[in-house]
């Protein structure tokens, strides 16, 4: 607001430098004792280019925001879509696309393999046991697995395992504690008969043997059923044994 000064001519208070009723501009530059009245500032602001262009999206942006009212959103986007480069090819703007196999890094380094052998069984003459269940999540498939019986060198029947899941008897190895004989038979029934009997046979003639060795393997199976029905109970018997005090009989089977 300027001073005001008293003027005994007119007998009334003057302004002195009041405020200028004239819009600023270039001629105002430099002067420090007269301030614009609030209509030179309305004049001014009013002489100026208003605002800025309107904010629009581009084809590509469109697909990400949405535009209101000069507001930004995001789009709603279809289920299960990565916001991604291209699948192939040169760089690219991205889009909303499905997940593929290349988008997933390797990290076979950073976790652990499966066994070879990862539903083994092992069985003992001195404890029986039951195997009961499937295969575990994400070992399913035509994996070799492995049936094994440990028995001794004395004639009877030495241990049995319920058949986890259907599977087929590939081949087999049986090794003993020292150089020997034994003569082995597999029998197989279900639950409502057990335990199997010889008339359960699944060998024929060409029984797992050892004559005055240590070891031994086959995969012909000359004769042999081979195919084992889950639930069913496999049973190991030594029909005749002599010098060797332990022995090993493990199936090698290949889940169906």
């Amino acid at each position: 607001m300027g001073k005001m000064k008293y003027n005994p001519f007119t007998d009334s208070l003057d302004f002195v430098n009041k405020p200028s009723d004239t819009a600023y501009g270039a001629s105002w530059d430099g002067v420090t004792d007269v301030a614009p009245s609030k209509n030179a500032i309305f004049d001014k602001i009013e002489t100026l280019a208003g605002g800025h262009d309107a904010v629009t999206l581009d084809v590509n942006a469109d697909t990400l925001l949405s535009l209101t009212d000069q507001e930004l959103g995001l789009d709603t986007q279809t289920a299960n879509r990565v916001w991604a480069g291209p699948v192939s090819g040169a760089d690219a703007v991205p889009t909303f696309r499905a997940l593929v196999a290349d988008d997933i890094p390797d990290l076979s380094g950073t976790y652990l393999t499966a066994e070879s052998d990862p539903l083994s069984l092992h069985l003992d003459q001195t404890t029986p046991q039951t195997i009961t269940g499937g295969v575990p999540v994400g070992l399913e498939g035509s994996y070799t697995h492995k049936i094994t019986f440990n028995m001794i060198g004395t004639a009877g029947e030495q241990a049995w395992v319920q058949i986890p899941y259907d599977c087929t008897i590939t081949s087999y190895e049986l090794t003993a504690d020292q150089s020997g004989s034994i003569v082995l038979d597999l029998w197989v029934d279900t639950y409502g008969n057990f335990p199997p009997t010889v008339a359960d046979t699944i060998t024929a003639s060409a029984k797992p043997t050892l004559s005055s060795a240590q070891k031994t393997t086959d995969s012909t199976l000359t004769g042999w059923t081979k195919a084992l029905t889950a639930g069913k109970y496999i049973l190991a018997n030594v029909d005749s044994a002599s010098t060797l005090e332990k022995a090993v009989l493990t199936l090698n089977v290949t889940r169906s």
